[in-house]
């Protein structure tokens, strides 16, 4: 500060903090010769892209993750090949191989990405294979670092919806502190891309309620719910069995236990079809075990029924907050935790169709194409849905007294029936498909009913099913996503009118194909 010279030199006036404090980077403008450029890719590019800093160049690998005097050797192509003696730290480089797999856990394949990197298109090859890449590498003059082509990057990426960084890396930071305020940032060296940006994330928990088909509706509301709500879903949890009768709900009961996603369907396939339906590459849904913990407040939990005419729901997905005293106080709700209860709305479900996102577990495929191989060219199918429950809950009012210990079904009885038709026995149903589909076709049946009771259609046709994997549980959500998978194949439907389950079967099969068995009469020209 005392120095009188006419000129004084200062030498690495680094400051991160403070240059920050004074947001620095809003007095750095490209030049007029790099702005053009930056106009032309960002004409070039969709409107919605994300950006990733792909530091992996070997200056990094050498400076981070080496120690002083190891012995280094970074000259593959190959990062994975590179070789180091002794290391100063565990995660201190990611090849761009690996980049990939944190990234398709967020990102859906073949994104619109922009790659900031210094890396030869060979090194960032696996990037390149996975994703729709845009890149400044046009303009490579062959050098090792081009800090034009740099700055031409960071201007491309401050515009991106999505950015993934390098934590600790300066380049990577800064345009973290740019993004922030209109996107979100991920770290891919984090374990599970922690969203390191917004610490304060909130989160939606959905509690399930009902068979398969219901399950599948309410998880699918509650992703349209957490994007409204602009917060991350977690992935339910789903019941994949239900261990005994339970006439209250179907699903949820004492003996039922709520198991991961991938007990019945792909997760990885559902986040990525959720996110193109909805076009939103950002959209966040976790599995994380630590979610499925906590404990949230009756005040934080919201019954989000349909019933009488009350659709307490819909506004919110309308952005609607000012029709009912619910919506409101849930689209205003700042706990870190909220849970919606039986989020179920078919009609709001089908207009997505959201049973496209829904794809069989790679166990429970296996399953499906094993017998797919074995049923001949054209087949039907039945979804028999003759169980105790759909009897009780359907045909006996509330307080009636039901006996449904028996076998064959035409033996039950109830004090006190709802309506008629409300269920047909096996036998009825043969008396209905006798005069429609000729006797012995092959029909592949889906039906939680014993094969006992259902002995009347296989006494009448060729009957495939999936019996063999019968675990003994009252309902097998499992089995039954496979019977769907089967079904989906089928020339011809039979279906039971007022059944979820028969009713997503319809809209993929057609209106053409389907027929309910419960209905009038029916006459088919086979």
């Amino acid at each position: 500060m005392s120095d009188a010279s006419k000129y004084v030199k200062v030498n690495n006036p680094f400051h991160w903090d403070i240059a920050n404090k004074w947001n620095y980077r809003e007095c750095f403008k490209a030049s007029a010769t790099l702005q053009k450029k930056i106009d032309y890719y960002k004409s070039v590019l969709p409107a919605n892209y994300s950006c990733l800093h792909a530091r992996t160049e070997e200056d990094w690998y050498k400076l981070q993750c080496c120690k002083q005097n190891a012995e280094v050797n970074t000259t593959s192509i190959h990062p994975e090949l590179w070789t180091c003696s002794e290391f100063t730290r565990e995660r201190c480089y990611m090849t761009p191989k690996q980049i990939v797999d944190v990234l398709k856990r967020n990102l859906v394949t073949d994104s619109p990405l922009w790659i900031s990197s210094g890396s030869s298109q060979e090194a960032l090859q696996p990037i390149h294979d996975s994703f729709e890449v845009y890149s400044n590498k046009d303009n490579n003059d062959g050098a090792f670092i081009d800090y034009s082509l740099a700055e031409v990057d960071f201007a491309v990426c401050s515009g991106a919806t999505t950015f993934w960084g390098m934590l600790g890396d300066s380049f990577s930071l800064s345009l973290e502190r740019i993004i922030r305020e209109s996107g979100k940032t991920f770290w891919y060296t984090h374990n599970g891309m922690t969203y390191d940006a917004n610490k304060g994330r909130k989160y939606l928990v959905a509690e399930l309620v009902g068979g398969l088909i219901n399950q599948a509706v309410e998880i699918w509301i509650s992703v349209l719910l957490a994007e409204k709500l602009n917060r991350t879903l977690v992935l339910p949890k789903v019941f994949a069995k239900i261990p005994s009768n339970s006439t209250e709900n179907y699903a949820k009961s004492e003996t039922s236990k709520p198991e991961p996603f991938n007990a019945i369907w792909d997760e990885e396939y559902f986040v990525q079809c959720a996110r193109k339906k909805l076009n939103n590459p950002n959209l966040v849904v976790e599995s994380n075990s630590a979610h499925y913990k906590v404990e949230i407040d009756s005040y934080h939990t919201y019954i989000l029924e349909r019933w009488d005419g009350v659709d307490n729901f819909t506004p919110i997905l309308n952005n609607n907050n000012a029709s009912n005293e619910l919506a409101s106080r849930l689209m205003s709700d700042a706990s870190k935790y909220v849970k919606v209860n039986n989020p179920f709305h078919w009609d709001i479900a089908n207009k997505w169709n959201y049973r496209e996102c829904f794809k069989a577990s790679a166990t429970l495929q296996k399953k499906i194409d094993h017998y797919k191989s074995v049923l001949p060219a054209n087949y039907s199918c039945l979804h028999a849905r003759t169980e105790e429950d759909w009897y009780t809950l359907e045909c006996c009012k509330q307080n009636a007294e039901v006996n449904t210990t028996s076998i064959h079904p035409e033996l039950w009885t109830c004090s006190e029936f709802t309506r008629e038709r409300c269920y047909m026995t096996p036998k009825q149903i043969v008396d209905v498909l006798e005069t429609n589909l000729p006797l012995h076709s092959p029909l592949w049946v889906s039906s939680g009913s014993s094969e006992e009771v259902l002995q009347p259609i296989y006494d009448s046709y060729e009957v495939y099913s999936n019996k063999d994997d019968d675990t003994g549980a009252f309902m097998d959500y499992r089995v039954a996503e496979v019977d769907f998978a089967v079904c989906s194949g089928a020339t011809t439907f039979f279906g039971m009118r007022g059944s979820s389950y028969s009713l997503s079967l319809e809209r993929i099969i057609g209106g053409g194909k389907t027929f309910w068995y419960n209905d009038a009469p029916i006459h088919l020209n086979l």
